[in-house]
């Protein structure tokens, strides 16, 4: 996925000034309730408190430029997982190994070494191929695709399961011989609906862990949905 582009101001300049405005505003409360008195001191220090808030909210998006509001609406990212779907398994692995390559797209990505486990074996082309160049892939601490969750499916007896997600308490499984893959979220409630969602290979998953969703649902939001 492309990286936003980084603000054309110059972070430290900025830190300063505002820093420099802070320590004008602490003197002013601090004159204020020398010599105005208890009653004034407090006024001030109520505005001074929402300049500070005020602040900290400039410096907080300077610090991570357009991550507020940044999100597509729902709708366009439902379409976007659509499109995503619909690529072709081939261009779905040359997205998958540039977003691997890069060093930013996912942030921990371990490259095989060794001889992978005995399951791979038994995986389809595809899957053999992922896991024996890489033997973990994840996009944070608890959501991964790893030779070491290789296993029986959890959820859905009879498939192998590749990849957990930690922040859904989800699971990614296959079944035998075949590339398509299942996300299957565990309901937080007996008797709730499961969420599932279908991947048709490997390399999609690690495109949809990349962040192409996102990227496809702007794109289409900024061409009104005709991307």
């Amino acid at each position: 996925m492309q990286k936003r582009a980084k603000p054309k101001v110059k972070l430290f300049d900025s830190l300063n000034a505002l820093m420099g405005r802070l320590m004008v505003v602490v003197a002013v409360t601090a004159a204020v309730g020398h010599f105005a008195g208890p009653g004034a001191a407090l006024v001030a220090a109520v505005v001074a408190l929402a300049l500070v808030t005020v602040m900290a909210e400039k410096l907080d998006a300077l610090i991570s430029p357009g991550r507020r509001d940044s999100q597509p609406r729902p709708g366009y990212v439902v379409a976007a997982m659509a499109k995503l779907r619909q690529w072709p398994a081939a261009r779905a692995e040359r997205r998958a190994r540039a977003a691997l390559a890069d060093g930013e797209s996912i942030p921990h990505v371990t490259v095989a070494d060794g001889d992978p486990p005995a399951q791979v074996a038994s995986l389809p082309p595809a899957l053999r191929a992922f896991f024996g160049e890489w033997s973990e892939v994840a996009d944070d601490e608890s959501s991964c695709l790893s030779w070491s969750l290789l296993g029986e499916s959890e959820v859905r007896p009879g498939r192998i399961r590749i990849r957990n997600s930690g922040e859904d308490n989800g699971e990614y499984s296959v079944a035998p011989g075949e590339e398509a893959v299942l996300y299957v979220e565990r309901p937080y409630a007996a008797g709730s609906p499961q969420t599932e969602e279908n991947f048709p290979t490997i390399w999609h998953v690690v495109c949809f862990m990349a962040g192409c969703v996102i990227e496809i649902a702007e794109k289409l939001e900024q061409s009104d949905g005709q991307f």
